[in-house]
């Protein structure tokens, strides 16, 4: 543990700050397979790709970590997570708990669709931003999206780039005749 804490400091110059967060967290989620490394992976990975990591309660923290910490285990990396995370709190402006809770629904999502949950978290870091447009509802709009992907074969950024040409009258309607043929539907 000391060799670990030394090397996540060494990298993130917390000076130990956050030692207590990650024993904490392996204890919390040891049900989960999560070991004192990946608790530590977990942690850096906030502390250097989610901005506002830093000045979130103890509690947000620790509870990011074990979220990062516990969807690792189903093979999407921290620094995907801690990425998404960061979309969400800046981006589409959500709270530690909102993030945290977005992260376990894209797993479950991802799960339900038939899709890698890995797959399913690289696609949001890839397109998580041009979905701050939404609102309120990017995170619906991307997981329809997505499910669209899966039931026609065309990747996301296919379907986003399509998606792009319909923001003026002209490029929707020059294109709308080539969505209709893909999909196979009046849209």
């Amino acid at each position: 543990i000391q060799g670990v804490t030394a090397e996540f400091n060494r990298a993130t110059g917390a000076a130990g700050a956050f030692d207590d967060t990650m024993v904490q967290a392996m204890r919390n989620t040891t049900a989960a397979g999560v070991s004192f490394d990946e608790a530590a992976a977990a942690t850096q990975a906030l502390f250097t790709q989610t901005v506002r990591f830093t000045d979130m309660s103890e509690s947000a923290q620790l509870s990011l970590v074990e979220t990062t910490s516990v969807l690792n285990e189903f093979g999407i990396d921290a620094t995907t997570t801690a990425e998404n995370l960061n979309i969400m709190t800046t981006s589409l402006g959500m709270n530690a708990a909102e993030a945290e809770e977005t992260s376990r629904r894209l797993l479950t999502a991802a799960q339900s669709m038939g899709v890698a949950p890995a797959e399913m978290a690289a696609d949001f870091a890839a397109a998580g931003k041009q979905f701050a447009s939404f609102g309120e509802t990017a995170v619906d709009a991307f997981i329809d999206l997505k499910e669209m992907a899966k039931k026609t074969g065309i990747e996301l950024q296919g379907l986003l780039n399509i998606s792009e040409k319909f923001t003026t009258f002209s490029g929707a309607a020059e294109h709308v005749g080539r969505l209709n043929a893909m999909l196979g539907g009046p849209f």
